[in-house]
């Protein structure tokens, strides 16, 4: 069994532990971490219907660039999760900043576990996270179970176009995996 700290080390492809603690240093002048905020916007925008009363889990949320994009520009109420307290200390201040306190809300917490009680969510976003919460197939039903009946999930991770790197799922893959898992 994986530790928190292993898997977080290789969801960002590195080989130990050892970086972990040095992470908010190393990562201090970015915000944006994973996803990309506009993407995330563009792609609720031109797919969902999103309203005051429409709640969002960002797992992983890094230092909270999706989640308060996606509060600021929509209105929403969006609760980000991730591991590193240094991380949700920024994302904080980064909500009072753009206004959006009383929309974020920010938490330390493991995400294996926040799956298991985070529930009722009309949007998950889960964004270049990786295998954090086991294969594709285990994490597309660990997500289900944190969204409502009707919600979304949204995933942001790379698929291939051939079958030149089996590390990734094809288009093909994911949709199938979609399918099956409801």
């Amino acid at each position: 069994m994986q530790t928190v700290e292993e898997k977080l080390a290789k969801s960002l492809t590195a080989e130990s532990i050892e970086l972990i603690p040095y992470l908010p240093y190393l990562l201090q002048d970015l915000w944006e971490l994973g996803s990309s905020p506009k993407d995330m916007l563009d792609l609720i925008t031109r797919h969902l219907r999103v309203s005051k009363q429409t709640k969002v889990l960002d797992l992983a949320c890094g230092k909270g660039a999706v989640s308060i994009h996606l509060a600021r520009r929509l209105g929403c109420l969006v609760k980000g999760i991730d591991i590193i307290p240094e991380f949700i200390g920024f994302a904080i201040n980064k909500a009072q900043e753009f206004g959006v306190e009383e929309l974020c809300e920010f938490k330390v917490g493991d995400i294996t576990e926040s799956v298991k009680t985070e529930k009722d969510y009309d949007i998950v976003v889960y964004g270049a996270v990786g295998n954090v919460l086991g294969n594709w197939e285990e994490t597309i039903i660990l997500l289900k179970n944190s969204v409502k009946k009707g919600g979304y999930i949204i995933i942001d991770d790379a698929y291939r176009n051939d079958k030149s790197n089996a590390k990734y799922l094809s288009r093909e893959q994911w949709l199938k995996l979609f399918n099956d898992k409801g």
